[in-house]
């Protein structure tokens, strides 16, 4: 089987989704170190709100990116599998 074409916008929405994830988990991962970064300095608040801005807009951002780029990689794969031929697929059953 060969994998021709692909709906750009089903791409879209998993990567999308993904995105999401992954940034809700660089948010929280930076959590910690933006709350010690200020606990160091003179603003102790500020850092922790910095840090909990980030968990809001980690995901909103890296959601919004993925989806722009899961769709642009499907659109340009389907224009160089038009041309090149699409990507090789064997399955197999399992019993």
């Amino acid at each position: 089987m060969i994998l021709s074409y692909i709906k750009p916008m089903s791409v879209a929405k998993i990567t999308g989704v993904i995105s999401v994830i992954l940034g809700l988990v660089f948010g929280i991962l930076y959590l910690p170190f933006a709350c010690m970064a200020s606990a160091m300095g003179d603003s102790a608040g500020l850092g922790a709100a910095f840090g909990i801005g980030m968990i809001i807009l980690f995901p909103i951002i890296y959601g919004i990116f993925g989806f722009l780029v899961g769709g642009l990689y499907a659109w340009i794969y389907n224009f160089a599998a038009e041309r090149m031929g699409g990507i090789e697929v064997e399955f197999s059953e399992v019993a």
